[in-house]
């Protein structure tokens, strides 16, 4: 992790709407063996290069690509839940259109540092995961 203070989870995961097109200063709040998992994708990817490849090839299949963070949440025990709009213009489309997709990110923060990220499209279903790991860490 670069030279920087302990970041605050909340203030930090809402920042990360601005990083979707800039991974580098994202990653630098990772921990090197981070996991994130797309749960509606069934996928799972294990440190920052996997997770880095898998971003950057979901980013470039995007004309467009802009996410706007519409709720943080603290459950504590260093997990954060962001609902998200997801605004895209899919690559070579043959019509030239935004859509808007809801996601929600449970990021689960350890010594500062992300460790773990689940994606949903189900948005209680994301928020039972905040609350389950939030108990777990308790």
């Amino acid at each position: 992790m670069p030279d920087r203070p302990v970041p605050d989870p909340i203030e930090t995961v809402r920042s990360f709407a601005a990083y979707a097109t800039n991974l580098d200063e994202m990653f630098g709040y990772f921990a090197r063996d981070a996991v994130w998992e797309g749960v509606p994708l069934g996928i799972t990817f294990r440190g920052i290069a996997e997770i880095r490849g898998f971003l950057t090839d979901w980013v470039s299949s995007y004309d467009e690509y802009v996410i706007e963070a519409q709720e943080v949440l603290d459950f504590g025990g260093g997990v954060v839940l962001a609902l998200v709009h997801q605004l895209v213009r899919p690559a070579g489309g043959a019509i030239d259109a935004r859509v808007r997709e809801d996601w929600a990110f449970v990021f689960v923060w350890a010594d500062g540092q992300v460790v773990r990220v689940e994606a949903h499209q189900d948005l209680d279903q994301a928020r039972a995961a905040a609350e389950r790991l939030a108990e777990e860490r308790a």
